[in-house]
């Protein structure tokens, strides 16, 4: 329920669409949203899929910035995507584990 909760609160993100990547066939969705590496949700292909749902991200959400870099400091993101708005992004993705995928973003 929490989750649900945290998810209504968020608004739909927009996209200004490009031609980037157009030409490219997509992969079918399934695939797309099954098969992944993210090992913080396990260690097994199938795991991110299945597990997923654990995850409990709260909003606002903040980027730090640390390091070498010219500005450092947290930075809410509805601040950054307000001066830089999202692009519609087609990639052709290829691993060293010979598989490859369209993903459309």
């Amino acid at each position: 329920a929490a989750v649900s909760a945290q998810a209504s609160q968020l608004k739909p993100l927009t996209f200004k669409k490009t031609n980037y990547g157009k030409s490219l066939k997509p992969t079918d969705y399934k695939f797309v949203t099954g098969y992944n590496n993210f090992y913080e949700l396990g260690t097994g292909k199938s795991d991110p899929a299945r597990n997923a749902h654990y995850l409990s991200p709260t909003h606002p959400w903040t980027i730090t910035v640390e390091g070498h870099a010219e500005k450092t400091g947290t930075f809410h993101l509805d601040d950054i995507l307000k001066r830089n708005p999202l692009e519609e992004r087609i990639y052709r993705l290829r691993c060293v584990e010979a598989w490859s995928m369209v993903v459309q973003n």
